[in-house]
């Protein structure tokens, strides 16, 4: 008997569908390799999915970034910084170790230098029998005069450098942070931020005891409810802008205009719930997308009493002496995918579908439509 003609469409389909995976990672092994010496700098691995800096990875070994010998950049062992071994063992591999000549020396053999997050890691995190430690007592972290003695090497030579969120802020001591504003051309406000889609205290246990606490000294009592944005400033002043009183929208957008976007293949908008920090920039940078808070004209006043603009830098770019330097205003890589999808040719295409920019709770949404596509043009 003759098979339908719709069964022979369903049989054909379903052979595509299976064999796509394949087809796709095909693709991706016939691509080229690219041969760059890459650092990568992270202080905050508390644990080993190496979060923070694992998506970098991920798009190293998607565009196929290879090192002098033709392997492929592991994200468990090619960084410095904190490594982990096994709890309470580790081991730290800054830069801090390194002499001038030494650093001298690292600079002229990289090509791409990311600083990924330099928080740090501390006691309470680190050690079991001192979790909640009050103040906590930190163990590696923050910028160090060795960082930016190789940042300033590192451009004397073409190369891409690239920082995000948390360069400036605790615990990076304030005359490293000097030091570091004045040879970038750029000022950190004093000022983080972050979305919370639940206020109270009693239904959020994500919002910091200390966040609640300083509140309630400067303002006598917690009683928001619902969703907002709390800005933090390094002196221990907050500020919370409250959804639907002070703010239009619910969600920080993260805004590209029409050159950018179409330069980084970028959404021209997209919502963006996590950590932030708020800088002032000079001329030399070009501004390639900006954090929008949206503000009621109540929250545009209480960000001008404060003296916090509506909108502020997102991503940046400058030239910096021979290298191309980036900035980004929020902790966009922290992430975590798993380092085979990346040998699948088109994959991203499939994700922003599946993570489309309504579900932007999940990290992976922010990377699939933004981060990736970002990452991909400044990597190229």
């Amino acid at each position: 008997m003759k098979k339908k003609w719709w069964q022979s469409k369903l049989t054909i389909f379903l052979i595509l569908f299976m064999i796509s995976p394949l087809i796709s990672w095909f693709i991706w092994w016939l691509q080229p390799s690219m041969t760059k010496s890459v650092l990568v700098i992270d202080k905050t691995v508390v644990n080993k999915n190496y979060r923070e800096h694992n998506a970098f990875f991920w798009t190293l070994e998607a565009l196929k970034i290879r090192k002098a010998d033709g392997s492929p950049y592991d994200y468990t062992k090619d960084y410095r910084g904190f490594k982990p071994v096994n709890k309470p063992y580790y081991t730290i591999d800054g830069l801090e170790k390194l002499s001038t000549p030494e650093l001298q020396q690292l600079a002229e053999e990289t090509d791409i230098a990311f600083f990924s997050d330099t928080y740090g890691v501390y006691e309470g995190e680190w050690f079991d029998s001192l979790k909640g430690q009050d103040p906590p007592q930190l163990i590696y972290g923050g910028m160090s005069s060795q960082d930016i003695s190789f940042l300033r090497a590192i451009s004397q030579k073409p190369s891409t450098v690239i920082m995000e969120f948390n360069s400036f802020a605790t615990p990076t001591p304030r005359y490293i942070r000097n030091d570091l504003e004045n040879y970038l051309g750029l000022k950190w406000s004093g000022w983080v931020g972050r979305y919370f889609d639940e206020l109270d205290t009693n239904m959020n246990i994500e919002i910091p005891q200390w966040l609640r606490k300083n509140y309630v000294e400067q303002n006598g009592e917690w009683s928001l409810k619902g969703e907002g944005v709390v800005l933090v400033k390094e002196s221990g002043e907050i500020l919370i802008l409250q959804y639907g009183i002070d703010m239009r929208e619910s969600v920080p957008v993260v805004a590209t205009n029409s050159s950018e976007k179409d330069q980084y293949n970028l959404p021209s908008q997209i919502r963006y719930p996590f950590w932030f920090d708020i800088i002032l920039v000079s001329r030399d940078f070009e501004v390639v997308s900006v954090f929008d808070l949206n503000p009621t004209r109540l929250g545009e006043q209480k960000l001008a009493n404060a003296g916090l603009p509506r909108y502020f830098p997102a991503v940046i770019r400058r030239d910096l002496g021979e290298s191309d330097f980036y900035y980004l205003s929020g902790n966009f890589s922290s992430n975590f995918l798993s380092p085979a999808s990346a040998r699948f040719k088109g994959l991203s295409k499939v994700k922003k579908v599946y993570y489309n920019m309504d579900n932007y709770l999940d990290p992976e949404t922010f990377f699939w439509n933004y981060y990736q596509p970002l990452m991909e043009q400044i990597l190229k």
